[in-house]
């Protein structure tokens, strides 16, 4: 999640930047001042800001998607009071290669996963209605329903 958060803000960046590219360009037009022209010189040019704010935009659409898709997920694994273990992928064992002297290829040994129960690590009505709360207006924020 925080992946996306963090590309999230990169696109948000980016428009911010071409905001200030098109800021500089207006001023040049309404108050031609040397300083203004220069600033106007070093921004991008209109075309460019197009392509760039249409990228980001589409961008930000795909995003917008996968992050509500995550938020259900973790509203799903909320409501259930359980969420998936990383340490195991969900499965509730590891996989710990041995090598056996007889046998030349790597062995494996299934041993339980010592940081859950059959995958799942259990949360506290706490810790669950904490995320629930920014995860549900999460959610709703981007449904529209604000």
């Amino acid at each position: 999640m925080v992946g996306f958060m963090s590309m999230y803000r990169k696109d948000i960046d980016k428009l911010y930047s071409c905001l200030i590219d098109l800021e500089n360009r207006l001023k040049a037009i309404i108050n031609p001042t040397a300083e203004n022209k220069l600033a106007a010189l070093s921004s991008s040019e209109p075309a460019q800001l197009y392509e760039t704010i249409l990228d980001i935009f589409s961008s930000l659409v795909e995003r917008k998607k996968e992050i509500y898709d995550l938020a259900k997920e973790v509203l799903q694994s909320v409501e259930e009071r359980k969420i998936k273990c990383d340490e195991c992928s969900g499965k509730g064992y590891k996989r710990k290669p041995f090598h056996d002297k007889d046998n030349p290829a790597i062995s494996y040994d299934t041993i339980d996963c010592e940081n859950c129960t059959k995958g799942y690590l259990s949360l506290t009505r706490d810790i669950s209605g904490m995320v629930k709360i920014v995860f549900k207006a999460l959610v709703e924020g981007i449904e529209g329903k604000r």
